[in-house]
């Protein structure tokens, strides 16, 4: 079950992890609600519905999504409009209602207090001369999901033919009684007129006959034409002698890229027919072929060298190897970028890369030469080419500024999200160039702006990262992200006063920000300002409680307060999420040290130069506690190792001659 946020000020209840696994568990193709049944209720007049669905025919197992009311067919009664995600994308269902009355009003607004589609206006229906209770309508705006029911007020008479008695109630508080209109009778009421106007039975629409949806017969193959042309990363596959290559189309040429394997009947008939009849023409296109075996990556059916094997007997003209885990997550990336649901590659799945490497096309199921050359083709026209040549079904485009900029800001964020993917996978260069097409496309995309300045920040380029991180606010002020950057920045320059702004703008816009109140605690402990470091670092360990680095933080800040009990604990914690961390390990150490527990304390002292060698503190600090456990020769040992690392490290200077003196006055045995 998903959570819901309970309050903004716990951060524990923030619902953004749970709504990021609902999001990867649909692009993974898991249902949103299954093959629910649409449901109808009837009405039985008392305080309960009788569920009706299977004898009224809804039940039908689409994925429906709206529903609207309207009398389409003209005769009185209200039949309903089903749109749906799968096929049939729109059902209507006519009402078979028979020998029944009815009456049916069309509103007019005065255009001041009313607007004139009557918007709003309530009507309330009695048979002539009744008192009882009326029969309501409002006539309502967007009455439904992704809906909108028709404007008349429609009343289900039943049997009874008597003349009806209407009260109508405007929203600008003004109402009208309207007596003896007949039933099976529609009318016009104009507000003011108070007349109600008999109108003639509309002519009936074409006569639709029921059908079935015709299902186009299962398939495996998928042809996807891209229009966002997405230069690929550096992309490696292995030759069967075991050299690594990079995937490259030959020199001014295209590339088609197949995934195969040895157990895969298809593949061996797409590689054979690109071997054979189908050469001359990739030929002609300037289109090469690369065949890629995933044969041995998990699969207990195959094993690469068959898959060489069957290459070298098969003597296909273009080369062929394997595809090592990391080619097969690399291409898996590309393809999740162009399409909704994220499933496992199949094979044969086939790359069309051009010869500036940009991404043309993706092919899974056996790939057709024809579709080949026709696709490279159409990569060289405009956006807007490329998109027509795309689209799945025929019709005519739009041509508007809307248009346009609607393309430009889904081939922005198909950009934007690729430039993430290569930042996570330390493919820095890539990323930028992808952070420069997107602003060269929305200059104002801020979070583009904000992550050039970051990519900035880690490589030294300070000018630019503020400039970077400066053109994100300015296009967002309200952007904690950034502010966080900039704080970043800042405080690398040494500018500590308008990076703790920085910092402190990010925490107001977001309290729960991961990392900024950390940021802020070691900031304001570098300004000697300790308890307010101390509590922004508990509040980062409130915000971001598996963060290690805010842990140790704390931890030390708790020493420095002579706290060793409270960060002895956070130290701990930090260890159990992290048992690598040496300098968590040095300042358990001293958190020990201070307690009197000797022993305990050498222990993770030992601990963490093991895993720091060239720690100088850690090596220090251990030196320390063997002399003061009385071991001043493996005290003596460890300062002298220390000033091996560096001979300038004056405190292991110091206490290697008070070690050396401990040796020597020590007795002998």
């Amino acid at each position: 079950m998903s959570r819901t946020k309970n309050s903004t000020q716990d951060p524990r209840n923030d619902p953004e992890p749970a709504y990021l696994e609902l999001s990867r568990m649909l692009r993974e193709g898991r249902s949103w609600s299954g093959r629910e049944r649409n449901c109808f209720f009837l009405n039985t007049g008392g305080a309960r519905f009788a569920n009706v669905s299977a004898v009224s025919g809804f039940d039908f197992p689409d994925d429906a999504r709206a529903a609207a009311l309207s009398d389409w067919d003209g005769d009185g009664d209200l039949d309903v409009w089903v749109s749906n995600r799968n096929a049939p994308r729109l059902r209507l269902l006519r009402n078979g209602a028979t020998g029944s009355h009815y009456l049916a009003l069309r509103l007019v607004g005065d255009g001041v207090t009313t607007p004139r589609d009557a918007i709003g206006a309530r009507v309330e229906m009695r048979r002539a001369g009744s008192s009882g209770r009326p029969l309501l309508r409002t006539i309502r705006a967007g009455d439904g999901f992704l809906s909108q029911s028709t404007r008349w007020a429609v009343f289900g008479l039943g049997t009874s033919a008597d003349d009806a008695d209407v009260v109508v109630r405007w929203p600008g508080g003004a109402s009208e009684e309207f007596r003896g209109l007949r039933a099976g009778g529609r009318y016009r009421i104009v507000q003011g007129s108070g007349q109600a106007v008999a109108l003639d039975a509309p002519a009936r629409p074409s006569v639709l006959q029921p059908s079935l949806p015709e299902l186009p017969a299962p398939t495996s193959q998928a042809r996807i034409p891209l229009v966002s042309l997405l230069r690929i990363p550096e992309v490696h596959w292995v030759g069967f002698d075991g050299t690594a290559q990079r995937i490259d189309p030959p020199p001014g040429k295209a590339l088609l890229v197949v995934l195969w394997a040895t157990w895969c009947a298809p593949c061996l008939v797409e590689l054979d027919e690109l071997a054979g009849r189908s050469a001359a023409d990739l030929e002609r296109a300037g289109v090469g072929v690369l065949a890629l075996s995933v044969d041995g990556l998990g699969d207990a059916r195959s094993d690469s060298a068959k898959a060489a094997s069957i290459a070298r007997d098969r003597k296909w003209p273009f080369p062929a190897g394997r595809a090592a885990a990391e080619t097969v997550q690399s291409l898996q990336h590309l393809r999740n970028l162009h399409l909704p649901l994220h499933l496992p590659l199949p094979v044969p799945t086939s790359f069309l890369v051009d010869a500036s490497r940009r991404l043309v096309a993706i092919y899974s199921g056996p790939a057709s030469a024809r579709a080949v050359v026709e696709d490279l083709a159409a990569s060289r026209g405009s956006r807007r080419e490329r998109w027509l040549h795309a689209a799945p079904l025929g019709g005519s485009a739009i041509e508007s500024d809307a248009a346009e900029l609607a393309a430009r800001q889904i081939e922005a964020q198909t950009r934007f999200l690729f430039a993430l993917d290569l930042a996570q996978a330390g493919r820095a260069d890539d990323a930028r160039g992808q952070y420069e097409d997107v602003i060269a496309l929305m200059p104002d995309f801020a979070e583009a702006h904000s992550n050039l300045g970051l990519l900035a920040l880690r490589r030294g380029d300070l000018e630019v990262a503020e400039a970077q991180c400066r053109k994100a606010l300015s296009a967002r002020a309200d952007f904690p992200e950034a502010n966080y950057n900039l704080g970043a920045v800042l405080e690398r320059r040494g500018d500590l006063q308008r990076a703790e702004a920085a910092y402190r703008d990010a925490l107001r816009q977001k309290p729960s920000l991961p990392e900024a109140n950390n940021a802020l605690g070691v900031l304001l402990a570098k300004t000697a300002r300790l308890d307010e470091a101390l509590a922004s670092f508990e509040r980062e360990v409130a915000v971001n409680p598996s963060f290690v680095e805010a842990r140790n933080n704390l931890g030390l800040a708790l020493l420095q307060r002579q706290r060793e009990r409270e960060a002895e604990t956070q130290l701990r914690e930090a260890l159990r999420l992290d048992p690598a961390h040496a300098d968590a390990h040095n300042n358990l150490g001293v958190a020990l040290r201070r307690q009197g527990k000797l022993e305990d304390a050498l222990k993770e002292y030992a601990e963490a130069v093991r895993l720091q060698p060239r720690f100088l503190e850690a090596r220090n600090n251990l030196g320390l506690a063997y002399l003061a456990l009385g071991k001043a020769a493996e005290a003596a040992a460890e300062f002298t190792r220390a000033l091996e690392i560096d001979a300038g490290f004056a405190p292991a200077r110091k206490n290697l001659e008070r070690a050396q003196a401990a040796v020597r006055d020590a007795p002998a045995r």
